[in-house]
């Protein structure tokens, strides 16, 4: 059985990665504004220093007289597997037509802010206010169709990088922290999210009026979306509560095509 200090070793292996428009003033974006990106690839995310710009002065005959040099960034990577449609749409990447996605640019523009939680209580998780993102999509046998994104952090004027967190031993483990509708919803079947409890599903809800939520089979929690007819993207909160303890599904709905 792994111990605690592997857990916490090994929490970055399974991570969720949230993201969101830059605040005013460089600020991190209220996690209220956080959206899932999608499943992150087993061992995928690294965050990693780069080197600074060196300045150098040279004596005459080559020998060096001062030399400085600058403080280097940060850039966190990661992977997403079988991306859906709605993440181009998120990025200002493409737009819907009918069924299909119409790809229009790889480049992402503005500046975002990213929150990378950690699968395990008490391992460190790390939120940074601001980045620009680097998206590049791709195919292979092993991980069928990807996306690696980069975040180069910079510095705003918030005034730090990013910041540290630790994870709390007070949410539920879900089978999905995130689910994803097309245009047309889904009022019939759902979407299943099973909670790992040792009781039953105590609560469940949702803070819009067209997505909805139940509790089937004490631990499976299904949610339902309406026809979005209103030409946007539009999120949802459904939070859960089990064992005296609560977590929260962010929920994304693409507009219709009609």
């Amino acid at each position: 059985m792994a111990d605690a200090k592997s857990n916490t070793i090994m929490a970055w292996s399974e991570c969720s990665v949230d993201i969101a428009n830059t605040a005013s003033n460089d600020a991190m974006a209220a996690d209220s504004d956080l959206w899932n990106i999608g499943t992150i690839k087993y061992q995928s995310s690294t965050l990693e220093p780069s080197d600074g710009d060196t300045l150098e002065m040279k004596k005459t005959g080559g020998g060096t007289y001062a030399k400085e040099t600058g403080e280097g960034g940060y850039t966190l990577t990661t992977r997403v597997i079988e991306p859906g449609d709605d993440l181009y749409v998120k990025l200002g990447l493409g737009e819907i037509s009918g069924t299909d996605l119409n790809v229009t640019t790889h480049v992402v523009d503005g500046n975002w802010s990213v929150k990378v939680t950690p699968k395990n209580a008490g391992a460190i998780g790390i939120k940074a206010p601001k980045c620009s993102i680097t998206f590049k999509p791709g195919w292979s046998e092993e991980d069928g169709n990807y996306v690696d994104i980069t975040f180069e952090i910079l510095m705003g004027e918030a005034g730090y990088w990013y910041s540290r967190f630790k994870k709390l031993a007070n949410g539920l483990e879900l089978s999905k922290s995130a689910v994803y509708f097309d245009g047309a919803g889904d009022t019939s079947t759902g979407q299943s999210v099973t909670v790992s409890a040792s009781g039953t599903v105590t609560a469940a809800s949702s803070d819009t009026s067209w997505c909805t939520v139940s509790v089937t089979n004490s631990t499976t929690v299904v949610v339902k979306a309406a026809a979005n007819n209103t030409g946007a993207i539009r999120n949802a909160t459904v939070t859960v509560k089990a064992d005296g303890k609560t977590s929260t599904i962010a929920v994304t709905q693409i507009p219709s095509a009609s």
